[in-house]
C-alpha cells in the first residue's frame, strides 16, 4: 500500500462518518415540518435543514 493511498482512505472514511449522520437530521427534519404548523418552529427545521445540507453537499 502507497503512503499516499493512506491519507486518501482516512478522509474518506471521515467524509462517510460525517455526512451519515447529517443525512439522518435533514430526513428527520423534514418529516417534523410535515408535521407542525407553527411558523416559528418551521423556520428553526428550515435553518436546521439548510445548513446539514450545505454541510453534505460540500
Amino acid at each position: 500500500m502507497s503512503e499516499q493511498s493512506i491519507p486518501v482512505k482516512v478522509v474518506s472514511a471521515l467524509v462517510h462518518e460525517i455526512r451519515n449522520p447529517l443525512t439522518d437530521i435533514t430526513l428527520s427534519t423534514h418529516i417534523l415540518k410535515t408535521g407542525i404548523s407553527d411558523n416559528r418552529l418551521t423556520t428553526f427545521l428550515d435553518i436546521i435543514t439548510r445548513g446539514s445540507e450545505r454541510m453534505t453537499t460540500c
